[in-house]
């Protein structure tokens, strides 16, 4: 993902915002690291997880139960199933993105409207496309796994929103 100066100063805005303190460093993903046009459509998100120390207070584990559902979209970028959806080229041309914590985990519901809960291990981490209005799952800054659009979803002070 290219550096660009207007982008990169919004993804600073959204960082501060959200966490509530200075940004300490601005880092380069993997060249590896690509927003696919594609993706495997997995199903209407249902909530997601993450590990922040937003607030200077501590780190915490949220949860944000999608509001807007079922029009929150997940994709995957590898599974099982055979239906893929595209992705918005306005995800797909992301340039910058704003770390919000470490990904726990997300759920959705399947193909049969049965939740299906995705438990993340170490090194997943949840990023914020203000461009695309999208979080993207990145795991060891060098593959992005799903990706989740749509409905009112938006990341503000209070945190993950929509």
């Amino acid at each position: 993902m290219a550096r660009n100066p207007k982008g990169l100063r919004r993804a600073v805005e959204v960082f501060e915002d959200f966490h509530d303190f200075d940004v300490r460093d601005v880092g380069q993903f993997a060249s590896s690291v690509r927003i696919p046009p594609r993706v495997y459509k997995a199903g209407p998100c249902q909530w997601v997880t993450y590990r922040s120390d937003k607030w200077g207070k501590g780190t915490y584990d949220y949860i944000h139960d999608i509001e807007t559902k079922p029009r929150v979209k997940v994709g995957l970028v590898s599974s099982r199933t055979h239906t893929t959806i595209k992705v918005p080229k306005r995800i797909q041309q992301t340039e910058t993105l704003t770390f919000l914590g470490r990904a726990l985990g997300f759920g959705y519901l399947d193909a049969d409207g049965e939740e299906v809960e995705a438990k993340l291990g170490r090194g997943y981490e949840w990023y914020w496309s203000s461009a695309g209005r999208a979080l993207i799952l990145i795991a060891s800054k060098r593959r992005v796994h799903a990706i989740i659009w749509g409905g009112g979803l938006n990341v503000e002070r209070r945190g993950i929103v929509g």
